[in-house]
């Protein structure tokens, strides 16, 4: 079962952020919370990403929880950006797990996902330039850095996680402001506690009619034909949501993806799902808007392989 509301424990202090008109918080308010919790601060160059060289010659390997350090940084850097170290978490509450943060770069899977998921209801985000979004997930194996990409292969971010050899895999900002706009932080409820930040991640993204592989070789544009693959039950309703959400975005209506899974229903459901369950699952996505940047559907259906792990999440 997906977990939706078993967040990490500890905050060691203010800061965060939130939604409609709070004040934005601190650099150190943010810094303070994030290393409390035993996640690493990187020091970034004033308006870019790089680490700022002169205080972190190693880079990530000079990242650090010590307040007493980070507080020297803030003096010595005042107008710097600040980043969080991704993969493995050495110490504090949540040493043992690895922090993975989800980089979608593409506006509308920003859009998306935030639009049709209760994603900052689940967990910690940052609103990034262009405009896009960072999710995070404190995950109990290692989610390796890797790029997420369309079906079609192109681009819509990329994962921060754990390097392949163990150690850490990139960083991400929390806090600071580029040519391209500035980055707001949402502490939320806390970074959500996962298994597998990668399965979750893509759980996610399904969910909100996006059809991604992270770390991976894209899906197949087309997939397998609508007869192919049985649906147990238990995994019908889930299912079959995920290949509507995936004809909405593509910017089919409710009739259309109604005699969609109508087809898949009968051909692959195990049993089949009552006929007015497949057209509430059908017509319920209409309040959602299509995805008009994304690949026209041809010929035949999608393949998903639904798994009953949505609860939450919309």
């Amino acid at each position: 079962m997906l977990q939706t509301n078993n967040n990490a424990p500890g905050d060691p202090g203010p800061g965060g952020g939130g939604a409609g008109g709070e004040a934005r918080p601190s650099p150190t308010s943010i810094l303070h919370r994030l290393a409390g919790n035993g996640l690493a601060i990187v020091p970034c160059e004033p308006g870019g990403k790089a680490p700022l060289a002169r205080l972190v010659p190693r880079g990530l390997d000079d990242a650090t929880t010590d307040w007493a350090t980070i507080e020297g940084w803030l003096h010595d850097a005042p107008g710097g950006n600040w980043a969080v170290r991704t993969g493995p978490v050495e110490t504090g509450p949540w040493a043992g797990r690895h922090l993975a943060v989800l980089d979608i770069d593409d506006a509308q899977v920003a859009a998306a996902v935030l639009g049709r998921t209760k994603v900052q209801e689940l967990t910690t985000i940052t609103r990034t330039p262009r405009p896009g979004l960072h999710i995070w997930a404190l995950s109990r194996q290692p989610a390796y850095t890797g790029k997420v990409l369309a079906p079609d292969g192109s681009p819509l971010g990329d994962l921060k996680g754990t390097a392949q050899d163990g150690g850490p895999g990139g960083y991400a900002l929390v806090y600071g402001q580029t040519e391209e706009g500035r980055y707001d932080f949402h502490w939320g409820p806390g970074p959500l506690l996962v298994g597998d930040a990668v399965a979750w991640f893509e759980e996610l993204l399904e969910v909100a009619g996006i059809q991604a592989s992270i770390g991976r070789d894209a899906p197949p544009q087309e997939g397998r034909t609508a007869g192919e693959g049985v649906i147990p039950q238990g995994r019908r309703n889930v299912t079959l949501a995920s290949i509507a959400g995936y004809l909405r975005a593509r910017g089919l209506d409710g009739e259309a993806i109604y005699a969609a899974l109508q087809v898949v229903n009968v051909k692959r459901c195990r049993p089949p799902l009552p006929n007015d369950e497949v057209r509430h699952i059908a017509f319920g996505m209409d309040r959602y808007p299509p995805r008009p940047n994304l690949p026209a559907i041809g010929e035949r259906a999608p393949h998903a392989t639904g798994c009953n792990r949505y609860a939450g999440l919309v």
